[in-house]
């Protein structure tokens, strides 16, 4: 595994964000620098949510970047079952039972297990921060629920050396 301070665990959420926060001028330096850090192994996402990301009705950048850095990931795409089995024991309302399709969020918390257990710092980084009880928790509970630190895609954009838009201005 590469040597890195920290290491950022994308979910669906963020990377739809991403758009929102970044001036339309800027996002193509922006995802090149992201796909630099991909590269560097700062960056760590589940298959799930290239899956995801990949699926959206209307993909533009952040889905089409997720889609192209795939093979560029140092970690890997399937989570051990283990982690994943740990998450759905903690946190196992974070999936929405409705959804007709795999559902990303127990992928991504588990691949920060994982990640956290092979000794890295690693952070999980969604927009998902408001449980909608009785459907689901939000990702930040399950998190919070298994000790998992997280943060919001301005969060993580801002400490990636991203220019992000200020705050209040056509944020998703």
């Amino acid at each position: 595994m590469p040597e890195v301070e920290r290491v950022w665990v994308l979910d669906t959420s963020a990377i739809v964000d991403f758009k929102a926060l970044i001036a339309l001028p800027d996002q193509w330096e922006a995802f090149k620098a992201l796909e630099g850090s991909v590269t560097a192994g700062e960056i760590a996402m589940p298959r799930q949510v290239l899956a995801e990301a990949g699926e959206l009705t209307h993909p533009d950048l952040p889905g089409t970047w997720a889609s192209g850095i795939r093979g560029q990931l140092q970690y890997p795409l399937d989570v051990a079952y283990e982690h994943v089995q740990r998450v759905m024991e903690a946190a196992g309302d974070v999936v929405d039972s409705s959804k007709t399709s795999e559902d990303a969020d127990p992928y991504v918390v588990a691949l920060a297990l994982q990640l956290r257990d092979a000794g890295l710092d690693a952070v999980v980084v969604t927009s998902d921060v408001v449980d909608r009880l009785p459907i689901k928790i939000a990702m930040t509970t399950a998190c919070d629920r298994l000790g998992i630190p997280h943060a919001t895609p301005r969060e993580f954009l801002t400490a990636s050396g991203v220019k992000v838009k200020p705050e209040g201005t056509g944020e998703g």
